[in-house]
């Protein structure tokens, strides 16, 4: 077989609805493409975001500084200044893609990113929120026969059972029993970038994205109520649903249909732009 699937990630499974081929080299082949300065100022804005929201955590905690994975000691009466924050993570990520040549036109256009969801969306500031957990990471293995895999490469045998990984930006308490996750978008458009089609309050009951995080959430925080939030800052705000039993099942067939239909191809599609701009002219 051309595909193995040890893992998937919700832009992986992105990526093969949008081509194959890619999806084969990216994320099978480890020969990923490069980011431009839009996602590197997305990742700016994500940064100043956990920065904040790390400071939340500490003031919760009455501790005066913590311990940040890029920043090393970060002390809260800095972190709580957005201004800083920006200061801090915009050096530092364009001084680590140097050929994105960031500026201040840049900088000035995430400050303002920053500005409006302050203004516009106070009770999402990390400061007002009782966040449990930035940045949460899960690699969960699915321990069911449907999720095996085996394979043999050059000679190698490789064999193993499904994982799904990924990283949600907050994990937000809302009482004992009910908690938020949110992600934040950065894009100018609110639309699944493989169709076309607008993400809104339906299509996100289906969204590969939400579906995957309810399956992990359910699996690290059992036996909770969950409001899974999508924020996008510049493309309409706020929009959750609630991550339901129903849902949780949806997330289950999702992931195993998807799982099946990668391991058994073996003539990966390659995506046809042409094709794309004629469907998209079709559904105008």
């Amino acid at each position: 077989k051309i595909m193995l699937c040890p893992y998937i990630r919700s832009s992986s499974l992105n990526q093969f609805k949008f081509c194959q081929m890619r999806y084969l080299f990216e994320y099978l082949f480890c020969l990923p493409g490069k980011s431009g300065a839009k996602a590197l100022k997305g990742t700016i804005y994500h940064k100043c975001h956990e920065l904040r929201a790390q400071a939340s955590t500490a003031i919760r905690d009455k501790k005066k500084s913590y311990i940040d994975d890029n920043f090393d000691k970060v002390l809260v009466k800095d972190a709580i200044n957005p201004e800083w924050c920006l200061d801090k993570a915009f050096a530092y990520y364009a001084e680590k893609e140097p050929d994105l040549a960031l500026g201040p036109k840049d900088k000035v256009e995430i400050k303002k990113w920053l500005d409006d969801v302050l203004e516009k969306y106070p009770h999402y500031d990390p400061l007002n929120m009782d966040i449990l957990q930035t940045e949460q990471k899960f690699d969960i293995e699915i321990k069911e026969d449907w999720a095996k895999y085996e394979g043999e490469i050059k000679g190698v045998k490789y064999e193993g059972y499904l994982s799904i990984k990924g990283t949600i930006d907050s994990i937000i308490r809302l009482d004992d029993n009910t908690y938020e996750m949110l992600d934040l978008k950065t894009g100018s458009y609110r639309s699944d970038f493989a169709t076309g089609e607008e993400k809104d309050l339906e299509y996100l009951k289906n969204d590969i994205q939400l579906l995957m995080y309810l399956l992990a959430l359910d699996y690290i925080y059992p036996n909770k109520h969950w409001i899974l939030s999508l924020f996008y800052i510049r493309a309409g705000g706020i929009f959750s649903v609630h991550g339901d039993a129903d849902m949780l099942q949806r997330a289950k067939d999702t992931i195993k249909k998807y799982f099946i239909e990668i391991s058994d191809c073996t003539n990966p599609t390659q995506f046809d732009p042409c094709e794309k701009v004629i469907s998209r002219e079709i559904k105008a």
